[in-house]
């Protein structure tokens, strides 16, 4: 990483800082993780805030060198990578589950509507109709939830 915060520094021009100060590896080891480009878990700073980062974090290890970048930093988290990850755990069941819900649901549908068919055709009691809700309701509730993705 002391490389890759090297090449950092000099491609916004600025210096390289002295290596005495506090915190200053574990400042290198961020710069290399979140603020160089190409790295790992490269930040959404527009050039110009990463250039002024890199340029205070060249002359302090402070956490006011952070200063210009933090509405940035939370803008993203709040509303792109915390959205984001919500999103990927909701969608807990792996490509066959999915489908295996998926034809549990269109068989739920239909066997809704076969019963609904048979009993409307029987001589039995009106009532035994409303047991075809149940039958929609599964196969709805089931087809929906491998619609998003969730394992049921």
């Amino acid at each position: 990483h002391t490389k890759k915060t090297a090449q950092a520094f000099e491609e916004v021009d600025a210096l390289q800082p002295f290596t005495i100060q506090p915190f200053r590896e574990e400042i290198s080891r961020i710069i290399a993780i979140y603020i160089a480009e190409g790295g790992s878990r490269m930040l959404n700073l527009s050039a110009k805030e990463r250039a002024l980062l890199l340029k205070a974090l060249s002359v302090t290890t402070h956490p006011s060198a952070f200063r210009e970048v933090i509405a940035t930093v939370e803008w993203t988290l709040r509303h792109q990578g915390h959205p984001n990850f919500i999103r990927w755990t909701i969608c807990n069941g792996n490509p066959p589950r999915q489908m295996f819900a998926r034809g549990l649901g269109i068989g739920g549908i239909i066997g809704g509507i076969v019963y609904a068919i048979v009993i409307t055709l029987s001589g039995a009691h009106r009532g035994w109709r409303a047991l075809a809700f149940l039958g929609f309701f599964i196969g709805i509730a089931t087809l929906f939830a491998a619609w998003k993705g969730m394992c049921v």
